[in-house]
């Protein structure tokens, strides 16, 4: 598909109601950026685009949060890793909001995570805020599991940012790390190792979850009212 239809098409599937409620989701960004098209109407077009062939459309700068968005999404599909990694170094100067950061999980990365590594270690000290978030979520979704050493917790530890997009991110990290890799991973909040702030944040998020048990809870909750 060609820019141009692809911006028709967008447009035919605005809905300035889901705009209204995803505009209340992302502050800062103008109102004017968000049609409201539904994630699923998304994705249907990314696949539609990604099987065409013509992506074109991903050397474009995004008006919309739409645009930006699908465009991460076609990116996710890429099955080429250097491809996939080339796309991504020109989108993510573009990315400037949570949705659509979060939105972008290129499938390739799962064949190839030696490589990845690295890329992680240059977006987590990259000046851009969405860079940085990518790289944490591409560490938590990439690393916890069979591949996760400890030294990879370390390293998300001492991202020294204030920004709020990404400490959340940083303690949606650590509540994910703290499913599986609870005895290296409490130190952090016990020995106040993260930001009182990304602490908190953390130890709410682990709570919310059903995967941890209520006696590991109990003792994140004493460690969220010594934070205080």
């Amino acid at each position: 598909m060609k820019t141009e239809e692809i911006r028709e098409y967008l447009e035919s599937k605005r809905d300035p109601r889901n705009g209204d409620f995803l505009s209340k989701l992302l502050p800062g960004i103008d109102r004017k950026r968000i049609l409201g098209v539904c994630m699923p109407e998304m994705r249907k077009l990314a696949k539609r685009i990604a099987s065409e062939g013509d992506l074109s459309f991903l050397r474009i700068k995004p008006k919309t949060i739409e645009e930006e968005t699908l465009q991460g999404l076609v990116i996710s599909l890429e099955k080429d890793y250097d491809r996939c990694i080339e796309r991504l170094e020109k989108w993510l100067p573009y990315c400037d909001n949570w949705a659509s950061c979060d939105s972008c999980r290129p499938k390739v990365f799962e064949k190839h995570h030696e490589e990845l590594k690295g890329k992680i270690s240059e977006w987590i000290h990259s000046p851009a805020v969405y860079t940085v978030r990518f790289g944490i979520e591409m560490m938590m979704c990439h690393f916890l599991k069979e591949d996760y050493d400890p030294s990879f917790p370390e390293e998300v530890s001492k991202i020294n940012r204030s920004e709020y997009y990404i400490q959340m991110m940083t303690a949606w990290y650590f509540a994910e790390a703290i499913v599986s890799h609870y005895e290296d991973v409490l130190p952090y909040l016990k020995d106040r190792k993260l930001p009182e702030e990304i602490i908190r944040m953390t130890i709410q998020k682990a709570c919310d979850s059903f995967r941890i048990p209520p006696e590991r809870k109990a003792a994140l909750k004493s460690l969220r009212r010594k934070a205080v």
